[in-house]
């Protein structure tokens, strides 16, 4: 049959102990029933048509997304998903094998369960096709001519062929739904923690409201992505209100998706109820227990509570569900960098470069252990590298200037905080006080104390500068140049 994404399989098959029914989009084992979302049940499919093969991780975004443009994280969602549903182990796989570099590979081989597709049970190919649609009739005479070889090459598992003989035998792509796509694309948007992506999330998610109202992953995925536009960009009342209010919607319509406790807590976490926030990942968690990025928030709102123990445990289960994703190596080492074990924060963050050699944050990090050993030189050079070979590298920029201004080349330095500076201008206080105390060593204010004043003028106007981030720029100020704000 045709299955999503055009994979040619039965309509059920074994994949060890685990029967798959592709049309339910759920697996079963004994007692243990799993729904799976539909790209991780094609993911599976697609996967079980090439069984014993390493398929590149291109071809499965392909295959699987039919030409939405997704990246590398959609791909490792559907995998961490159902390696979690199958009680598969990343580092002792025995159904789904990372190859590194390269992509992933089926393990078992499918086995065939004889129960042939009718063609009375073919759906159309896309929801609210018409009888005039040239396209609605075409791609049934191409179903009703792949029916007609499923069953022949069922009768032939059944005289001792073999399944495989499906293999690379691909039907027509069924064209997902609008609101499949715009929701699939609108998840993907939102992750990529950007402001312009956050944006075009948003519109996306309002798009499927006004298509299907009561949709209620789309109001809590609208609801995160205003409470992420409000914590990273604006600090906008506005924004909060709309986290709250489609936060709302999403309990209204389904109080137990993990989707929207999610929301919920996030809402709750823009307004400093954390413990709450926390509350409701945790219920969210219990429900998702493979979802990584659930993980992931839940170890910052533990960390963002100084609970650093229970934030590592969570980032350790983000590593480990992500397939050791490389946002979550840096958490792992930013969080053993808080509890000050500097060996364990340092392996991490050279995880992180192994897998993604110019990782601007993990070089940055790795810098700052350099620099607290005393490792000057060192720390130069690490960030040094990143800058030459990459653009818009903010944390090796801020990282690199601090550490001309040790060295006392404060002109040089001056470069890089106004390069921090273009690409984070949402996010430069921290720049602008490095900045101005170059300024100061290199004599371009004459007036001290005036210099001060204006300083403090242009930081208070600052929304995105939090009183810990003030508390910390005065301890700069007092140390670097004897000064304070005023």
């Amino acid at each position: 049959m045709t299955y999503g994404t055009g994979i040619a399989t039965q309509k059920k098959f074994m994949v060890g102990e685990w029967l798959i029914e592709p049309d339910e989009v759920r697996i079963n084992k004994g007692d243990i029933s799993i729904r799976l979302e539909p790209k991780v049940m094609d993911f599976l499919v697609y996967l079980a048509s090439r069984a014993g093969e390493t398929v590149a991780k291109d071809e499965l975004i392909e295959e699987v997304w039919q030409g939405v443009i997704v990246g590398d994280e959609a791909l490792q969602r559907c995998v961490s998903k159902l390696r979690n549903a199958l009680d598969d182990d990343a580092r002792d796989p025995q159904f789904i094998a990372t190859v590194p570099k390269r992509g992933y590979k089926l393990l078992i081989s499918p086995k065939a369960v004889n129960s042939p597709i009718l063609p009375n049970e073919l759906a159309p190919d896309f929801v609210g096709a018409q009888v005039g649609d040239s396209h609605f009739f075409s791609s049934r005479v191409k179903r009703f001519a792949a029916v007609g070889l499923i069953v022949l090459s069922l009768a032939l598992v059944l005289l001792g062929g073999s399944i495989d003989l499906l293999k690379g035998y691909k039907f027509a792509p069924a064209i997902p739904t609008t609101v499949e796509q715009q929701y699939e694309r609108a998840l993907v948007l939102y992750v990529e923690y950007e402001r312009d992506s956050n944006e075009r999330a948003i519109v996306l998610f309002e798009r499927i409201i006004e298509e299907q109202e009561s949709f209620a992953p789309a109001y809590a995925g609208i609801s995160k992505a205003y409470a992420q536009k409000y914590l990273r960009w604006t600090s906008d009342p506005k924004d909060m209100v709309s986290a709250f209010e489609f936060s709302e919607r999403a309990i209204a319509l389904s109080p137990n998706h993990p989707e929207s406790l999610w929301a919920l807590g996030m809402s709750r976490q823009i307004t400093g109820d954390v413990q709450g926030a926390i509350e409701a990942l945790e219920q969210a968690f219990k429900i998702a227990s493979h979802n990584w990025n659930l993980a992931s928030d839940l170890g910052d709102l533990y960390a963002e509570k100084e609970q650093y123990s229970q934030a590592k445990e969570y980032y350790m289960r983000a590593v480990n569900l992500s397939d050791r994703h490389p946002r979550m190596l840096v958490r792992a080492g930013d969080i053993n960098l808080k509890l000050g074990v500097l060996y364990e924060a340092e392996q991490w963050y050279r995880n992180a470069l192994d897998i993604h050699p110019l990782h601007d944050r993990a070089a940055a990090k790795l810098a700052s252990i350099y620099e607290q050993t005393g490792q000057n030189q060192s720390a130069l050079d690490i960030c040094q590298s990143v800058l030459q070979r990459t653009q818009g590298s903010t944390e090796c920029a801020l990282m690199y200037g601090r550490l001309l201004i040790v060295d006392e080349k404060y002109e040089s330095a001056l470069r890089h905080f106004s390069q921090y500076q273009k690409f984070r201008p949402e996010d430069s206080g921290m720049a602008s006080t490095y900045k101005f105390i170059a300024e100061v060593k290199t004599g371009l204010h004459f007036d001290l104390n005036k210099a001060v004043a204006q300083f403090s003028e242009a930081l208070s106007d600052d929304k995105y500068v939090c009183p810990e981030k003030r508390d910390k720029i005065d301890r700069l100020l007092s140390s670097s140049l004897g000064v304070q704000r005023i």
